[in-house]
């Protein structure tokens, strides 16, 4: 007999989803929760209010779901009950967030006597995204008692244990004085949500105001050392630091973010789990799966299993099919959703949207940081672009690297049957017959016209590849020779064009660095100052000794073993300001300068 034993490492293992910034409509959450339950993950977090608008009714503030204050769009009282039965049925626990007494413009709109300064209007509702001096007057009573007022209300339709009240990103222009009227403040409300039998959960900048009151939890998004300040007030941490989804990080650096990587193990005891955050300033019901899934997945595997399985390699062929596991299931319209998209680039052709699916393989969209700095998105701002259609993530990518990894490591004696160039090909000739049609018929689709000067710097990329894997088998005796020098320069200015050209669209190559190795492995130079991610062959390091199997000067592998602190090896990759020793598979660099790291 077999006897499997399976728990979670952490209590709360939660997905946060922005439903303010853009709406989400009411047939989104229940997918949204079955794609949770499915991954282990036990709670979704509702973000109902912000600048942007207020999301659920209230009995008791009715003009918070008027069209000034929500556009129109909220979900009904029945609605969220049937969707907390809904979730309940699945296992899945729904916390909701007002948030006071910042990102308020919504209440403000609706109740202008909120703010306390007869002499400022709130003119509407905040378009654009950021943080706004819009805040409530929590030195007013009335404040404190419509707060008191609206808690009540949604505890009435939400009746888990946790309600969460924000209390972030405050300006305020006396910072110690609003410090201390916000713990005087959340004292209060905190106890109002005693009586509701909640407990009060907040963003970690109430925990470092110390306005968070005793047995409270913090929700930790920012990189601060925290610690041992929640655990002499008795607060837990919930952990959201590496958790962002909306910044597009790749599934590996999620996985590898360790709720309590950085502390010690007397710590463990105060962290109730971690969550996921999905804020919507640059997704809609169109593509928010695609940014959730499969990196979600990610996460919830660092929640649940225990902190010492970290094997990427493994997390990605176990992930890899989720979203078709998903659509199957009911409980996605990721796919179906991106080709909807990729239709409308393509004005309605079948064949086309094909082609640009297989083309998006090679693409990766930015994630918010890069796109909304400087501003020039809105609340209004359709979301219907190449960018907005491609998926956060590409496993095609993912394998061609390893392709390419196994074909420096064991070039094979014909470049033609290896994997790697399969690859490259079916991409080739996709763009190219893309291309084509495109020439014939300039006028017939100007979106997809439009995307035509990256295509064709992608057809050079791709070309400049299957080159330089053919120059690598034909001259591997002759590594810095005229002819493979050649095919390294022509291959490096492909690339630097099309990732300056991609950058344009807001969209960066998926296949840059894996084809950069095949660059330096033709002997056409090394690496730039901090070295190309996947630099290395293999590595494997502890508190003394890191050991890696990397690319030298001819792309050749070779072992390099440093004793800690890390110290330049004649080894290693020169570079022009000293020595990249490696490049450790999760993207971290052990890195020589001079004489020393």
């Amino acid at each position: 007999a077999v006897e499997i034993r399976d728990f979670p490492r952490f209590a709360w293992r939660g997905l946060l989803v922005d439903t303010v910034r853009h709406f989400m409509d009411v047939d989104i959450l229940p997918r949204i929760i079955n794609a949770c339950a499915t991954v282990k993950l036990n709670t979704v977090h509702l973000h109902l209010s912000d600048d942007q608008g207020f999301r659920m009714e209230s009995p008791s503030f009715p003009k918070l779901v008027s069209l000034n204050s929500s556009d129109g769009h909220y979900y009904t009282s029945r609605q969220l009950k049937a969707l907390v039965r809904y979730a309940a049925d699945r296992g899945v626990r729904i916390v909701p967030e007002i948030d006071v007494p910042g990102h308020a413009t919504a209440l403000l709109v609706a109740y202008p006597e909120l703010w306390g300064d007869s002499e400022r209007k709130v003119k509407g509702l905040e378009r654009a995204f950021g943080v706004f001096e819009n805040i409530v007057d929590i030195k007013a009573e009335r404040v404190f008692d419509f707060v008191s007022k609206l808690v009540g209300d949604v505890s009435r339709v939400f009746p888990d244990k946790y309600l969460h009240l924000g209390g972030d990103e405050v300006v305020d222009s006396d910072t110690y004085a609003a410090a201390k009227m916000r713990k005087k403040f959340f004292a209060k409300i905190n106890s109002v949500l005693q009586d509701l039998n909640r407990t009060l959960v907040g963003w970690d900048e109430l925990l470092v105001e110390d306005a968070l009151p005793e047995g409270s939890i913090a929700q930790v998004w920012r990189p601060e050392n925290l610690w041992r300040q929640a655990e002499r007030k008795n607060i837990k941490v919930l952990w959201s630091e590496g958790f962002y989804l909306d910044l597009l990080k790749p599934t590996a650096e999620h996985y590898l973010a360790d709720p309590l990587a950085e502390t010690a193990e007397t710590y463990e005891k105060i962290v109730v789990g971690g969550e996921a955050c999905m804020w919507s300033e640059l997704v809609t019901g169109s593509n928010i799966e695609s940014r959730l899934w499969p990196r979600g997945a990610g996460i919830a595997e660092r929640l649940w299993s225990s902190k010492g399985v970290r094997n990427v390699k493994d997390l990605h062929r176990r992930i890899r099919h989720l979203p078709s596991r998903l659509e199957a299931m009911g409980a996605s319209k990721q796919l179906s959703n991106q080709m909807i998209l990729l239709r409308r680039l393509s004005c309605g052709s079948e064949a086309k949207s094909l082609a640009l699916l297989t083309i998006s393989q090679i693409l990766l969209p930015f994630g918010l940081r890069k796109r909304i700095y400087p501003p020039r998105y809105t609340t209004l701002t359709p979301l219907t672009r190449l960018v907005d259609a491609l998926s956060a993530e590409s496993p095609i990518s993912l394998h061609f690297s390893q392709a390419i990894r196994q074909f420096l490591d064991n070039p094979p004696t014909s470049y033609v049957d290896s994997p790697a160039h399969q690859i490259l090909q079916s991409w080739l000739s996709t763009i190219q017959a893309l291309l084509t049609q495109l020439s014939t018929s300039p006028h017939s689709c100007s979106p997809l016209v439009s995307l035509a000067p990256l295509f064709e710097a992608l057809e050079r990329v791709v070309a400049g590849g299957i080159r330089g894997l053919g120059l690598l088998v034909s001259t591997k005796e002759l590594k810095g020779s005229r002819e493979s020098l050649s095919g390294s320069r022509e291959l490096g200015e492909a690339l630097n064009q099309a990732e300056s050209l991609s950058a344009q669209y807001e969209i960066k190559v998926s296949i840059s660095s894996p084809l950069r190795k095949v660059s330096v492995a033709l002997g056409g130079g090394d690496p730039p100052p901090g070295g190309y991610q996947d630099t290395c062959v293999s590595c494997t390091h502890n508190l003394e000794v890191l050991a890696c199997r990397c690319l030298g000067r001819g792309g050749s592998p070779m072992e390099t073993k440093l004793k800690r602190p890390f110290s330049c090896n004649t080894q290693g990759i020169d570079n022009q300001n000293g020595c990249l020793v490696c490049v450790r598979e999760n993207g971290e660099e052990g890195r020589g300068v001079g004489s020393s790291c």
